[in-house]
């Protein structure tokens, strides 16, 4: 732990202060985290951080989130006062993709149901790359919350997929933001090699808009399915 200032003269109860006024680093454990309301929480959280004259950043190298793990965890708020300011949190979680996939379908997400997929039906391992952009207010309507999420999966399984055929070995890669969703693999289909390239945008006038196309070998040639 590590504190020191540097206070001007009049400084005090005179607005905000600068940020190279007071600085104090510290170290933590055992911590708990939220990050959108109604995610599960990070817990075991462990790190360091820095509180500025007027700014806040941390640093979390190791937490959990279910059975996932957390690395790369990163927290960077600009301004303290006046309330508002956007924070930027990241992190990186590793699991089953069962488990990230069942994550980003809570509340107020809801992203899995979107694109019509059963979390427990699929197989394989993940990583989510996740980004959140949030105001520092104590309420947010989810619509001012800024997302980005990428989930690599590995090995991935689905008993039925395209014309009711096995999918399986899949390598995809889904980006979601408050827009919508962009996915492409490849991944055998019906045990012959196969990819696919998907993009549905969310609330665009009174429905969505969906692009979705699938191509399967078969002799060196490609033909696609809807």
């Amino acid at each position: 732990m590590l504190f020191r200032s540097d206070l001007p003269v009049g400084v005090l109860g005179n607005g905000p202060l600068p940020d190279d006024a007071l600085r104090f680093d510290f170290a933590f454990e055992g911590g708990v985290a939220n990050y959108i309301k109604g995610l599960t929480r990070a817990v075991d959280v462990e790190g360091s951080a820095t509180l500025y004259g007027n700014s806040f950043s941390l640093n979390m190298p190791t937490a959990r989130v279910g059975d996932m793990t957390v690395t790369n965890g990163h927290l960077e708020i600009p301004r303290l006062a006046p309330k508002g300011a956007t924070a930027v949190f990241s992190a990186v979680l590793k699991g089953k993709i069962e488990r990230i996939l069942e994550l980003i379908d809570m509340p107020p997400l809801n992203l899995t149901e979107k694109f019509g997929l059963d979390p427990k039906s699929v197989g394989g391992e993940g990583e989510l790359e996740l980004k959140i952009e949030r105001p520092m207010r104590r309420h947010v309507p989810m619509e001012y919350i800024n997302y980005e999420i990428a989930a690599l999966g590995s090995g991935i399984s689905l008993p039925l997929f395209v014309g009711n055929l096995p999918l399986s070995n899949g390598d995809i890669t889904l980006k979601v933001d408050p827009i919508g969703i962009t996915g492409e693999g490849k991944f055998d289909l019906g045990g012959l090699p196969a990819e696919f390239n998907w993009r549905e945008t969310f609330n665009v006038g009174e429905g969505r808009s969906e692009e979705r196309r699938v191509g399967k070998q078969c002799r060196s040639r490609w033909s696609p399915y809807h």
